[in-house]
């Protein structure tokens, strides 16, 4: 899940100014350059920007399987620095970047947006460009923007129900990747639980947009689906729980994601996996074409 997060911040950054003009750079990554392409800041925002002129655009994007909206907004002229907002939020949780430009910084800023709209997306890769050092030395400025993020406790009602083995299903989408959460109830004293993650097979045309390598055109890639049936006691179940818990992402610094274990539940399951309390099963991913 903290991947999501590093995404999405990533996104929200890059947003601000290119046109996804020229996808076909080995150099980017082009689903990266389709999120900037549906979610960069527009030339109207910007023209507004130099000036400070209040105004607001919304933004919707869903490049990797997950939807994820955006609000941009100019607050306007406090205290001699110009208030700006830029937010994404989406299930896993939300970002916000509160920005106070003075006005040098303001003209800096919004000179290099103006130029790296002229630019195909490749630019924000390349950090040699001056126009991309110029925004990210100040996006990541903490004088300058303050990143702030709140994550979402998607495994609360879960982990309530698992407590007393209720039937329950949820299934939290990672974009890629969907991780279902079963449970079927009790069998002779033990609660029958289900981990079922599914990852999405590549579209490797994305992958490659120049053209597919012949060794892997010879190969048809599939959905890989991980399955792990489990029989848990009440021991394990308090176990389990605690460290899902624990790696819910709290809120806070964006730059600084604070968990008290992201990969808790994940070694924990592992532990089971070696005990033979959970049984591991897999399938998909790739078979060769006749």
């Amino acid at each position: 899940m903290k991947y999501f997060f590093l995404w999405c911040l990533t996104g929200l950054i890059l947003s601000a100014g290119a046109k996804a003009a020229d996808t076909q750079s080995n150099s980017f990554e082009p689903y990266l350059a389709e999120q900037v392409s549906q979610t960069r800041l527009s030339d109207t925002f910007l023209q507004k920007m130099q000036n400070c002129t209040p105004y607001q655009e919304n933004k919707t994007a869903d490049t990797i399987g997950i939807t994820t909206t955006y609000h941009y907004e100019i607050l306007g002229w406090k205290e001699g620095k110009c208030d700006c907002i830029f937010s994404s939020t989406a299930e896993l949780g939300s970002f916000n970047n509160h920005c106070l430009f003075d006005k040098d910084e303001l003209e800096q800023y919004t000179e290099a947006m103006l130029n790296l709209s002229k630019k195909g997306p490749q630019a924000f890769t390349d950090f040699k460009d001056p126009d991309t050092m110029t925004v990210m030395g100040m996006i990541y400025n903490p004088d300058i923007c303050e990143m702030s993020y709140e994550g979402a406790d998607l495994t609360a009602e879960f982990r309530k129900n698992l407590q007393d083995c209720t039937p329950y299903e949820t299934t939290i989408n990672m974009g890629t990747i969907q991780n279902t959460l079963k449970i079927n109830g009790t069998s002779a004293g033990k609660c029958l639980f289900e981990n079922i993650i599914t990852t999405k097979a590549p579209d490797l045309s994305k992958l490659f947009p120049q053209g597919i390598p012949a060794e892997l055109a010879q190969i048809e890639s599939k959905d890989m689906t991980t399955r792990l049936e489990c029989k848990l006691s009440a021991a394990e179940i308090k176990e389990y729980s605690q460290a899902l818990e624990k790696a819910v992402l709290k809120g806070g610094n964006a730059l600084d994601f604070e968990t008290d274990d992201i990969n808790a539940a994940n070694e924990v399951l592992k532990g089971f996996i070696d005990k033979g309390i959970c049984i591991p099963q897999m399938e998909g991913l790739f078979d060769h074409n006749p």
